[in-house]
C-alpha cells in the first residue's frame, strides 16, 4: 500500500530483509517499479553491504562506493553491481554468513509470467501428475520449510516429464530472462539452480494456510492455490461461504455470494416453501465461477439454499428464509399481539427502498411510543424483530417511512 501510493516512477526496489524475493512479493507490487532486487533465502544479520571506506579491500563490494564512483550509472548495471557485491561481500569475509543469495528482476514481462504459470495451473493441476511434482519437489532445496526456487522446480519439471516438458520450459525461460543477475551460496558452496526467486510450495497440507494465502494478488492471478490442492492430494477443508444475499424486485429474486475455496467451485441454489418438504433445485442454476443469479417466483414464503461444491467434492451450504411479494408490504405478526414470554413478533417490510428507514409507533392520543430505527440495506424485504415495550393494551398505529414511501398499519396488544 505505501509503494503502490508513492506517486514517482521506482526504477529499482530493494528489499534488505528475509524471504522477500518471492513470486508472492513481486506480484504485488511489480505494477509500481521497473526492477525489484531481494534474497529468496534468510538474510544474514549485515544484510547488504552498503560500503567501506574509500581504498580499503572490501570498497569494492560496498554498494555505496560503486554508486559514488559511477553516478550516470544504468539501473540495470546497478542491479548486477548489487548481486555481485552482496555476495562477494561475503565469500571474502567482509560480512559474515555461509547460506545466501541475491537476484534482480526486471519486471517488464512480468505479467506475461504470470499469465503463462496461469496456464500451466489450469491445464496441469491433476492428480495423474502427482508422482512428477513430488519427484521435482524432492529434488529442489526447500527454502525455510515452505518455499522452492520458481526455476529450479520448473527446470526439474521438464526433465522429468515430457507431458509437461514445453510448458516447464516456458515458464523457467521466462523466469530466466527476466533475472538480470543472481547468485547463491549453500553453506559456502555455490549452487547454480538457486538464487532468483521463490513461491510458497509447502511440503504437504497441514503446512498449507490456503485462507491466509488465498487473499492475495498471486493467488488470484494464477491459482497457484488450486495446483497446491492438487499436488497435496483431496484437501479435506469444505469451501467457506462469507456471505449468502437474497434480494427482490417485484416477483424476480436476485441472489448473490461470496465463496472461498482453493480449487474450482460449482454452486446449485435450491428453494422450498413448506417447512416439510424437500428443497427443490433452482431449474438451471448449476454454476461455475459466477458468483450470482437470478430467477423469477411467485408471491410467498421460500426458504432458499446455497451449495456450494469443490472440485474434490467437499460441500458447504447456507439457507435463507424470504419473502416474495409484487407489491409493497408493512405487516406485523402475529396480529393481535399478546403478550408473553415465548411470542415474538415482527415487522415484515417490502420495498424497493429501505435506505434511511424507520417504524414510528403511535398511541391513540397519537403520543410517539416508540421508535425503531432499520439499518441501511441493499435487500428489499426484510424482517424486524419487535417486542412491544410494557404498553397497556389497546390499539396502536405503525408508521413506516422508507425512502419516498409512506405506509402505516394497526397494531392491536393484548396483555
Amino acid at each position: 500500500e505505501a509503494i503502490s501510493s508513492i506517486n514517482f516512477p521506482i526504477n529499482i526496489l530493494v528489499f534488505d530483509a528475509c524471504l522477500m524475493q518471492t513470486t508472492e512479493v513481486i506480484t504485488e507490487i511489480y505494477e509500481y517499479c521497473d526492477i525489484v532486487a531481494g534474497s529468496e533465502l534468510s538474510v544474514p544479520k549485515d544484510g547488504i553491504f552498503y560500503g567501506a571506506e574509500s581504498g580499503t579491500a572490501c570498497s569494492q563490494y560496498g554498494l555505496f562506493n560503486y554508486i559514488s564512483g559511477n553516478p550516470s550509472c544504468t539501473p540495470t548495471e546497478l542491479s548486477n553491481e548489487l548481486v555481485f557485491r552482496y555476495i562477494n561481500s561475503y565469500t571474502t569475509n567482509c560480512q559474515y554468513g555461509s547460506t545466501v543469495s541475491f537476484s534482480a528482476i526486471e519486471l517488464s514481462s512480468y505479467s506475461s509470467y504470470l499469465n503463462k504459470l496461469n496456464e500451466f495451473t489450469r491445464t496441469y493441476s491433476d492428480t495423474i501428475y502427482s508422482a512428477i511434482y513430488h519427484d521435482a519437489h524432492s529434488n529442489c532445496l526447500l527454502i525455510s520449510g515452505e518455499n522452492i526456487d520458481v526455476w529450479e522446480f520448473f527446470n526439474e519439471v521438464s526433465f522429468i516429464d515430457k507431458n509437461v516438458q514445453t510448458a516447464a520450459e516456458d515458464i523457467a525461460a521466462l523466469v530466466d530472462s527476466m533475472t538480470i543477475a543472481f547468485s547463491a551460496l549453500y553453506h559456502d558452496v555455490l549452487y547454480p539452480e538457486l538464487g532468483r526467486m521463490s513461491v510458497y510450495f509447502p511440503p504437504n497440507k497441514y503446512y498449507f494456510n490456503w485462507e491466509l494465502y488465498y487473499i492475495l494478488d498471486f493467488t488470484g492471478l494464477t491459482e497457484w492455490d488450486r495446483f497446491l490442492s492438487y499436488y497435496m492430494g483431496n484437501f479435506s477443508d469444505s469451501p467457506d461461504i462469507n456471505e449468502f444475499v437474497v434480494a427482490s424486485v417485484s416477483e424476480m429474486v436476485n441472489f448473490s455470494w461470496e465463496v472461498v475455496a482453493t480449487t474450482d467451485l460449482f454452486y446449485k441454489l435450491y428453494y422450498k416453501q413448506s417447512p416439510d418438504t424437500s428443497f427443490i433445485q433452482i431449474q438451471d442454476s448449476s454454476i461455475t465461477h459466477a458468483t450470482s443469479y437470478s430467477s423469477q417466483f411467485e408471491t410467498g414464503n421460500y426458504e432458499f439454499k446455497l451449495q456450494a461444491t469443490d472440485e474434490f467434492g467437499n460441500t458447504s451450504s447456507d439457507t435463507i428464509s424470504y419473502f416474495i411479494s409484487t407489491d409493497n408490504i408493512f405487516k406485523y405478526y402475529p396480529n393481535p399481539y399478546i403478550v408473553n414470554e415465548d411470542n415474538i413478533g415482527k415487522f415484515l417490510i417490502s420495498n424497493e427502498e429501505l435506505t434511511d428507514s424507520a417504524i414510528y409507533i403511535f398511541n391513540l392520543a397519537g403520543e410517539l411510543v416508540d421508535k425503531i430505527t432499520i439499518d441501511n440495506t441493499i435487500e428489499q424485504t426484510i424482517e424486524v424483530t419487535y417486542t412491544p415495550p410494557n404498553v397497556s393494551s389497546g390499539i396502536y398505529f405503525c408508521l413506516l417511512k422508507a425512502g419516498d414511501t409512506i405506509a402505516t398499519i394497526k397494531l392491536a396488544v393484548i396483555r
